[in-house]
């Protein structure tokens, strides 16, 4: 790995989960820990390097600068090149150099709203608000319609057989864009409107994790045989 001069700082977990969401963070998260990153290399303002995508190779690339605003993927993937996305493949590169450079890219991430991904003390959680929702047909003036998508490991097998099934929310607000559960505003907000199952799904979130729920939650044998059959 060659380098003309430190990364910025702005490089960490936090801002490649801001910058590409949860499903991003988790996939690439899963191609960084399969050894799927094959170099990485920094030459200011590119992070660069090349990660196996598939049966193939795709050349990441990152540029960055001081702030959030003057981070571009420039990574030579479809996704990359047609929408202009964050892919995870530049996730994966990131991950790479952090673990290179000494700076953790294992452990916990902090959730947009400012609580800890992974285990939480159950006290702790069961304070948190019960997520805002109501029935479409008793839904009152101002509500808006909520939809869920709920997002399981590429190793689905394999994490079934370790009993731990890491998973993701995402939700779509009023027909807008798709964005992490702990981006949804649940204080000083109209109950949101759900369908049976998505309601089905929040409840059986909250019972998970103490009466709240995020954008990211676990699966344990028990949980499971509870959870897939309300998909």
């Amino acid at each position: 790995m060659s380098e003309t001069n430190s990364a910025p700082s702005v490089l960490s977990k936090e801002m490649l989960l801001e910058i590409g969401g949860w499903r991003a963070m988790q996939e690439g998260r899963s191609l960084w820990e399969a050894g799927k990153v094959m170099s990485v290399d920094w030459v200011d303002p590119m992070l660069g390097g090349v990660v196996q995508a598939g049966t193939g190779t795709v050349n990441a690339r990152l540029k960055l600068g001081k702030r959030l605003s003057d981070v571009e993927n420039l990574c030579s993937c479809r996704q990359a090149r047609e929408y202009g996305t964050v892919c995870p493949h530049v996730i994966a590169l990131s991950l790479k150099y952090l673990e290179k450079n000494g700076k953790s890219a294992s452990g916990p991430v902090h959730r947009p709203n400012g609580a800890v991904a992974g285990p939480v003390a159950a006290a702790a959680r069961a304070m948190a608000p019960r997520f805002p929702r109501v029935l479409g047909q008793l839904a009152g003036k101002g509500s808006k319609p909520l939809s869920l998508e709920v997002h399981l490991p590429l190793e689905l097998g394999k994490a079934w057989r370790a009993g731990k099934i890491p998973l993701t929310v995402e939700a779509s607000v009023d027909g807008g864009p798709t964005k992490s559960l702990d981006a949804v505003a649940v204080e000083k907000v109209e109950p949101y409107i759900v369908d049976e199952s998505d309601a089905a799904l929040l409840s059986m979130l909250e019972k998970m994790e103490g009466a709240s729920v995020h954008g990211e939650a676990e699966l344990t044998p028990a949980d499971r045989d509870l959870f897939f059959p309300i998909l």
